[in-house]
């Protein structure tokens, strides 16, 4: 009787190197595929803030990276440079973003690293780790090698992917949330709990994580363990981290969930969920343009996954994919659904083990989700405002 090969031997395993490999190829092949697809020079849609704001990143040592400066992530590298601030007339709020990302940004540059080239290379780098151990994590929950690596697969081809590369918090907060989520099914609730604390810096959704615990231990009809109780105490500490330093900086500890009126959103409520899911149905018939259909695809497909993740893995699993898709609709509106989603990482392994049952599945995610990758990464460097 033969014995096992360690999982180092065996060539299909998703071991760290491998997964990281893997990820470090999807995000050279993004960001080349960003700078192919750059403008040569502005649009006639191109407001004048930001016109200035690419003549001053074209003027700066890292011009060739201009074209992945887009949208959100003006704002935060000006919170990086001045920090938070009043909005002036007509500037939007910049405390409806949060501060992990600029806060490293700044870091950086106090060592003498370009603001612009650290607000590219950081949420690349976040990508590559974070997606090891986003694979990882969903190795001890599914078991299965080919689930890790198509879910892996599907976080690099899915059509917004490509905001894992932009200077956003995504790949910040799928290092943390995936890192903790690791750390937890290791037994390390310090790591988890830390984890916790950083991705609250990030994304608001890191409380998934805690309440994933919480309805986990009392569907067990069980007193939550300590290390549960440790997490949501970090976690709840990187949110106060947040109101603490708005309020420091604005006089306002709410600034951050005021802000988000500015962009349209109501305050959280069941009635938005509602309001929100009425308008995904409304723009399923919008067929005319290619973005508003996505949107509610990418909404109702996600919460599909996140009910058989619930049903087939547990409601640590389950609320991971739900709360934070939950959480957006509550402010009553589908705006940057197809990128908050990215938030709900373990659904990418509920669709990987879906696509592992069919070549015919998988050849048409690819036909389907590159191309549609292609096009909206073309928008975007172009300077197309999505939504």
């Amino acid at each position: 009787m033969s014995m096992p090969r360690p999982e180092s031997e065996n060539w299909y395993a998703p071991t760290w190197g491998r997964l990281a490999l893997f990820a470090l190829v999807s995000r050279v092949l993004t960001l080349t595929a960003g700078l192919f697809l750059a403008p040569a020079a502005a649009g006639p849609h191109w407001t004048a803030d930001q016109l200035a704001f690419r003549a001053e990143v074209l003027a700066g040592p890292v011009p060739w990276l201009e074209p992945w400066v887009r949208f959100d992530a003006g704002f935060y590298l000006a919170i990086a440079r001045d920090g938070y601030h009043p909005p002036a007339e007509g500037e939007g709020p910049n405390a409806g973003f949060l501060p992990l990302l600029p806060a490293l940004i700044a870091l950086a540059a106090t060592v003498g690293v370009n603001p612009v080239l650290a607000g590219v290379v950081i949420p690349n780098v976040a990508f590559v780790a974070g997606s090891a151990c986003a694979g990882r994590a969903a190795l001890r929950v599914t078991g299965g090698h080919r689930t890790v690596w198509l879910g892996c697969g599907v976080l690099a081809t899915y059509p917004f992917a490509f905001y894992f590369s932009a200077p956003y918090q995504e790949s910040l907060y799928l290092l943390a949330a995936a890192g903790g989520l690791l750390a937890w099914y290791d037994r390390r609730p310090a790591l988890a709990g830390l984890s916790g604390l950083i991705a609250a810096t990030a994304r608001l959704t890191a409380v998934a994580f805690p309440i994933g615990l919480f309805v986990e231990a009392m569907l067990a009809r069980r007193w939550p363990s300590r290390g549960a109780w440790l997490v949501s105490a970090a976690t709840a500490a990187g949110a106060a981290v947040l109101v603490g330093y708005l309020w420091l900086a604005l006089g306002d500890p709410f600034a951050h969930f005021k802000a988000h009126a500015a962009w349209g959103r109501e305050s959280p409520s069941l009635g938005g969920v509602g309001r929100a899911l009425l308008q995904a149905v409304q723009e399923l018939g919008q067929w005319e343009r290619p973005f508003p259909v996505v949107k509610p695809i990418a909404l109702f497909g996600t919460l599909a996954l996140g009910i058989r993740g619930w049903v087939k893995r547990g409601p640590l699993w389950g609320c991971l994919i739900l709360i934070p898709v939950g959480q957006a609709l509550s402010t009553g509106t589908t705006l940057s659904i197809e990128r908050i989603v990215l938030t709900s990482f373990p659904a990418a392994f509920e669709l990987g083990e879906l696509l592992g049952r069919s070549r015919m599945m998988r050849v048409a995610w690819l036909i389907a989700a590159l191309p549609a990758q292609g096009y909206f990464l073309w928008l975007f460097v172009n300077n197309g405002f999505l939504n």
